[in-house]
């Protein structure tokens, strides 16, 4: 029975994804003749983190499963000058082939190459991707909303249909896309829509990463969108942001009868840098902590612009229109209802429609508008911790905490009132990289993605359909 149970958890889907990337290339001589036994070192310059490798009998070396960041690489052979590649920005799932030619011991004992060696096109892999620095781009996200959901239409091949978290990519369709931080799914379960408030702050995000054509089998979707957690380095870094948007500076919606007040601001900071603990620990090179917290509150207006029914229709009158009555067949007299022929349940009906107050009495269509208070809060906190052991083992966790507070007019009527909502959104990925030879590398992954929800309303079922006399 053991057995089973463990045959039917091995045949579960696992949708992880890996987010690392890999550097690969050939050493040769001036001659252009292979180096094998070449000694490569892969160094992480934000961290400090190096991996040496040796080149197979066809002067081939991998490097695997290396976080995104600058890199350098540095090849060495006897009787050879020693060759050193930096500028290296290497990007997540990237495939990045960095070649090395060794010329012969001289007085010259290193020959350097830096900048721009990194090359636009990736030849080693036929995917195509795009990755977006949201910390470089001035987007409009923030004192607003948190989400960076709007930031995918950035890349090419992406077209939005009707609101933000609605797009295809390369023609795809909305439920053929994948959605996944730091490699794990944030589909919601329920319709295969994005989860838009699952997105951590802006301040951890390195990059997000929009795969379009031929991607490898790890990715369910025909299209895959991704975002990246980024971590300390050796040295301290930390960031303070203040941003407010203001009704005063807005345009006046065609809809509102004067220009909606809005106070929108998006506050918080972050803080990088090495596990440091005096006489205790020195993280500098192993370990590693990048934390994040953003506040947002918006407090703001909802324009609405309902079809509501008119003064003559509440009473029963149908002038202009040809009403027949549903018991005989034959017209009402002057196109009016008898008022002995009103239903109790529609007149009860019609207390959830305000009165029109716009455009002349017989206007049927658009004749109310409106703006009503609405208010938005929400905290967020992220932290991930990166640590490199002394051997060839690699391992991060990122926890992502986001609770939301949302009152808006959801029902377009301003005699029912707002609607409350209150997500609460959870994230957690970690991963274990183990190189275990040049050729063979293991990675686990793991991690969980929640949002639940309660929504609360003016609604109450049995009040509605209860008749007024009894209300």
């Amino acid at each position: 029975m053991r057995c089973l149970w463990i045959a039917v958890l091995c045949a579960l889907p696992g949708w992880g994804q890996s987010t690392l990337a890999t550097l690969q290339g050939t050493v040769r001589d001036s001659t252009d003749a292979v180096v094998p036994k070449a000694t490569v070192t892969v160094r992480n310059v934000g961290t400090n983190v190096s991996l040496k490798f040796t080149t197979n009998e066809y002067g081939n070396y991998e490097a695997h499963n290396l976080n995104p960041g600058r890199y350098e690489v540095t090849v060495e052979a006897p009787s050879f000058r020693k060759f050193v590649h930096s500028g290296i920005a290497l990007d997540a799932r990237q495939v990045v082939r960095i070649d090395a030619r060794l010329e012969v011991a001289g007085a010259q004992t290193e020959v350097t190459v830096s900048a721009g060696g990194t090359p636009v096109v990736t030849s080693e892999s036929a995917a195509i991707d795009h990755a977006i620095d949201v910390r470089a781009l001035p987007l409009n996200f923030r004192a607003g909303s948190t989400s960076l959901v709007s930031a995918i239409a950035l890349a090419p091949g992406v077209q939005i249909r009707g609101s933000a978290e609605n797009f295809s990519i390369a023609g795809s369709r909305q439920s053929q896309n994948e959605t996944s931080i730091d490699g794990i799914s944030t589909l919601g379960m329920r319709n295969h829509d994005i989860l838009v408030n699952m997105f951590p702050s802006a301040e951890i995000v390195s990059e997000m990463r929009i795969s379009s054509v031929n991607n490898s089998a790890e990715h369910q979707g025909s299209a895959n969108v991704d975002t990246i957690s980024r971590s300390g380095e050796n040295d301290f870094h930390g960031s303070v942001f203040h941003h407010h948007q203001n009704g005063a500076f807005d345009a006046q919606n065609f809809f509102a009868t004067r220009v909606p007040l809005k106070v929108a601001n998006t506050f918080g900071g972050s803080l990088s840098g090495p596990v440091t603990l005096p006489g205790l620990y020195q993280g500098r090179n192993r370990t590693f902590f990048f934390m994040d917290y953003e506040g947002n509150r918006v407090a703001g207006q909802a324009v609405l612009t309902p079809n509501v029914p008119s003064v003559a229709l509440r009473n029963g009158d149908f002038t202009g229109l040809t009403l027949r009555d549903p018991r005989s067949g034959s017209p009402f007299a002057n196109n009016r209802i008898p008022p002995d022929r009103l239903s109790r349940t529609s007149l009860g009906l019609q207390e959830f429609y305000p009165l029109p107050n716009f455009g002349p009495p017989t206007l049927l269509s658009g004749n109310f508008r409106g703006s009503f208070p609405t208010r938005r809060k929400s905290d967020q906190f992220d932290l991930r911790l990166d640590h490199h052991t002394a051997g060839r083992h690699f391992l991060f966790a990122r926890l992502s905490f986001k609770n939301l507070k949302d009152g808006t007019l959801n029902f377009a009527l301003p005699t029912i009132g707002p609607s409350r909502e209150t997500p609460h959104v959870r994230s957690l990925a970690f991963s274990h990289s183990w190189t275990l030879t040049p050729q063979l590398v293991n990675e686990f992954r793991g991690g969980f993605a929640r949002q639940w929800r309660r929504i609360e309303g003016p609604f109450h079922g049995p009040t509605i359909i209860r008749p007024a006399s009894r209300r």
